[in-house]
């Protein structure tokens, strides 16, 4: 017969099923290193609907292949996932040791906020990629590359 066949809250339309043949699909798997509690929506690049969330408490997801982006707040990290392919996401770690309780704005080259890292969650992940970020005077231009951890300190 013919079937659909649901991974993740994607569909695998249209699946035959043939007698005494095996069908084997091949779903893709996405992990986020060093994701956040919050977790980062996987959307479909095409239709963008969140296909996943994945999280510091589940950072593995299965996903059908295809296009994609990995959202870091108003950020998207554009992936492609091949069939039974296991794709790493590695972002940069930002740490503002002594945060301040309303925490410090981290913006990209055009001014836009991506996060806010704060007394209740100083470590934040960001794709890589030019920032600047408000310590309380002016704004300190900075990079943060795959993988990269980059700290600063508020006196």
């Amino acid at each position: 017969g013919v079937y659909n066949v649901t991974v993740a809250k994607s569909v695998w339309k249209s699946v035959e099923i043939e007698a005494g043949k095996t069908t084997v699909l091949r779903p893709a798997k996405l992990q986020v290193l060093h994701a956040s509690l919050r977790g980062h929506p996987v959307v479909d690049r095409e239709t963008r609907e969140e296909q996943a969330l994945p999280s510091s408490t589940q950072s593995v997801v299965a996903l059908m292949p295809g296009a994609y982006d990995v959202m870091f707040g108003p950020l998207a990290w554009p992936v492609s996932l091949l069939p039974g392919e296991t794709l790493k996401l590695d972002p940069g770690v930002v740490e503002v040791k002594g945060a301040g309780l309303r925490g410090h704005a981290i913006r990209t080259a055009a001014g836009t906020e991506v996060a806010r890292p704060s007394q209740s969650g100083s470590i934040v992940p960001l794709p890589p990629g030019a920032y600047q970020i408000d310590l309380g005077g002016a704004p300190v231009a900075f990079t943060v590359a795959a993988g990269e951890k980059v700290v600063f300190e508020v006196r």
